[in-house]
């Protein structure tokens, strides 16, 4: 059995961060070369998901969120593939494209005042022991981020009590199983009567992030807005 090593995971981190400071070439959006001293998206890119870009999610998909937006389909459209920059953001881990990721959800949906008016914005957490062997948690990165650009608070009360196996090859019954239960609050953590944005990098059937809505909603929030960068 593999044993998490601390030192290669700060090893990758360093790279990591490295990295990010460093032109990546090509764009992970359309993989054309970038057109920029530095950055993972294009220019070019970058004006066709602000322009096509930031729609409802509608449905019952979304049944514990007051509403749901997201940034950008998942698969490629128009010729830009978002679903590659958050496959590449998760597995490679340059965090750079998780604050151009969340630029571009700024300058898409920045005009919606459902976003202006929340007190906190929350991310989808991880599994400490994913969490632990990734190194990071995208969604906490353009949480993060997000916050910092609307000037909103940044908390992050929810905890995964459990591992759940990835959803990706899961049909809707199996994923709303995987994560039932699968989160809550953390210690002392309080969201009572917050209006609160959820974020995460992916929503798909909506099983992960109406479970957790749902969480925050039994204590006490006043009401929960999700926002993904894919759908």
């Amino acid at each position: 059995m593999l044993r998490f090593n601390p030192f290669f995971t700060a090893l990758k981190k360093s790279f990591t961060s490295l990295y990010d400071f460093i032109l990546p070439g090509l764009c992970v959006t359309c993989g054309g070369k970038i057109d920029r001293a530095f950055g993972f998206i294009c220019g070019k890119c970058g004006a066709i998901i602000i322009q096509h870009g930031g729609r409802m999610i509608e449905g019952r998909e979304r049944r514990n969120l007051k509403r749901a937006f997201y940034l950008y389909p998942y698969e490629s459209w128009y010729g830009v593939d978002v679903g590659n920059a958050v496959r590449t953001l998760k597995y490679s881990g340059y965090h750079g494209i998780a604050l151009e990721l969340a630029e571009l959800m700024m300058e898409t949906l920045v005009k919606r005042l459902e976003f202006i008016e929340a007190d906190a914005i929350i991310p989808i957490p991880l599994h400490t022991s994913r969490k632990r062997e990734r190194g990071f948690n995208q969604s906490e990165l353009i949480a993060g981020e997000l916050a910092r650009r609307l000037d909103i608070a940044f908390i992050d009360p929810l905890k995964r009590r459990k591992n759940t196996a990835s959803q990706a090859e899961l049909s809707s019954y199996e994923r709303e199983l995987n994560v039932k239960g699968a989160f809550e609050l953390r210690g002392n953590a309080s969201v009572e009567g917050l209006t609160i944005i959820l974020v995460d990098d992916q929503f798909t059937t909506g099983a992960t992030m109406n479970n957790a809505a749902g969480v925050l909603l039994d204590k006490g929030a006043y009401e929960v807005v999700g926002l993904s960068v894919t759908h």
